[in-house]
């Protein structure tokens, strides 16, 4: 078995997306059109967002969990599926972060704007 984590005396990753402008608005547009068609609610506490999605959208919200693991490694992103019901995203951020969870409640409202 392979554990990507990091050792344990590693210092943490810098908070700060690694795409580029293009790239980030691209990555905004996709997570937008992913919400209109499978989000179903969001919650939000303790720093954390959880985000219901469809379990019939359960490859196109890992692949892009995986995605945003890459880009925002700095989040900590978890996924279940309780009861085989909807398929849950967990979003946690840094204290020094949690500003950036606004961006994943504001997900309904950012395929609006185009």
């Amino acid at each position: 078995m392979h554990d990507d984590r990091p050792p344990s005396d590693a210092s943490p990753p810098p908070i700060a997306c690694l795409l580029d402008p293009a790239a980030l608005a691209a990555r905004r547009a996709d997570l937008a059109a992913l919400a209109a068609r499978a989000l179903r609610r969001i919650e939000r506490a303790d720093g954390v967002v959880h985000l219901h999605f469809v379990r019939e959208a359960a490859g196109a919200v890992t692949a892009a969990v995986t995605l945003e693991r890459q880009c925002c490694p700095f989040l900590d992103f978890a996924v279940a599926q309780p009861d085989g019901g909807d398929l849950v995203v967990s979003v946690r951020a840094p204290a020094a972060a949690t500003a950036v969870l606004d961006d994943f409640v504001a997900l309904p409202t950012l395929g609006e704007a185009g």
